[in-house]
């Protein structure tokens, strides 16, 4: 039973947690065992995963080790401290980015003070946190399939404000966050799939992020090149399950722009190594980007079939490992 739920003491296990856990996490070590809340594995060179596996979001925030500094990827669901678990892993001086503004991202901003995103209209909202009764089905029965931790309960559970930081371009770089322009030599990649890269990269030493903006999911999406993996942290854009290109926004028509970026990151793919998905697995194969590209592409064309859902208005079209969420078009 969850502290300070509501739900039956029973030992009954949501329908979307039944085939967890993931096999594939058996292949990278784990570290830090005994948190409660967060499996933390060790995923390539530098790289830790904070995994959510007892919430149905199942997402994953990110630790990027560098020589001289650190890169947290997003705070998660922000049901149990993050920041102490990373001074464990790491003393380097750490900053913060979010790959987008959605609460499953952000909600552990507020343990460090502020954090990087993209400059956006949902940056004003996010910022100021949400209050318990705004959280919907984040905080269901159905929703969790482990305990939350001590002194956490479904009813207490707040996003706390924090200090939103556009991300700098151009001359615009701070001084000590690391930030730099980029030094990704593009000359290899398809010049549409340069047009995704931002000019901004952020400097962790021997490494460097390159920040590419990837609209569709969000308007304010982004992604990070690592230059030491090749892996591209994709964030909600790209993951092997339900990709929500349904979501209505006034600032910008969502389904189109999706397409656009994912055909774009399909040019991207012969640079990239894997992709570092930010919901259920945390390493993932890149051809991914065109198996989604394509399938969408499809959609836009009226060449794919897609299947009712429970909502008139939407329609799944399922592809081998991953489906995609559309309207009626």
């Amino acid at each position: 039973m969850m502290s300070g739920t509501n739900t039956d003491d029973k030992n009954t296990t949501p329908p979307w947690a039944k085939d967890l856990p993931h096999p594939e996490y058996a292949l990278f070590p784990r570290v830090l065992e005994e948190d409660p809340w967060y499996e933390i594995y060790l995923v390539a060179s530098g790289i830790y995963a904070f995994y959510e596996p007892g919430h149905f979001q199942e997402v994953i925030s990110f630790l990027v080790l560098g020589s001289d500094k650190a890169l947290l990827w997003d705070t998660g669901m922000g049901f149990a401290p993050l920041k102490p678990l990373i001074q464990k892993l790491t003393s380097l001086p750490l900053t913060v980015i979010n790959s987008h503004l959605h609460l499953d991202h952000v909600a552990g901003n507020h343990e460090f003070g502020a954090a990087y995103a993209w400059p956006s209209s949902a940056a004003l909202m996010a910022r100021q946190g949400r209050s318990n009764d705004l959280l919907g089905r984040s905080l269901t029965a159905e929703s969790f399939a482990k305990p939350l931790p001590t002194g956490m309960s479904t009813q207490n559970y707040t996003i706390q404000p924090w200090a939103f930081l556009p991300i700098p371009q151009g001359n615009d770089l701070p001084d000590g966050f690391g930030f730099t322009t980029s030094i990704r030599d593009l000359s290899s990649i398809h010049a549409e799939a340069q047009e995704l890269f931002t000019g901004t990269a952020f400097d962790l030493g021997d490494r460097q992020l390159d920040i590419l903006y990837t609209p569709g999911h969000s308007i304010d999406s982004i992604m990070l090149f690592d230059s030491l993996t090749n892996g591209i942290f994709t964030g909600d854009t790209v993951y092997p399950a339900s990709l929500y290109a349904h979501l209505l926004s006034e600032e910008f028509d969502v389904f189109a722009t999706y397409c656009d970026t994912m055909r774009r990151l399909q040019l991207l793919e012969p640079a990239c190594s894997c992709i570092y998905p930010s919901h259920n697995l945390p390493l993932y194969d890149k051809g991914l980007l065109g198996r989604v590209a394509t399938k969408m592409t499809a959609i836009e064309e009226g060449t794919a079939t897609g299947e009712a859902t429970p909502y008139s208005s939407l329609l799944t079209y399922r592809g081998k490992d991953f489906s995609v969420i559309v309207r009626h078009l």
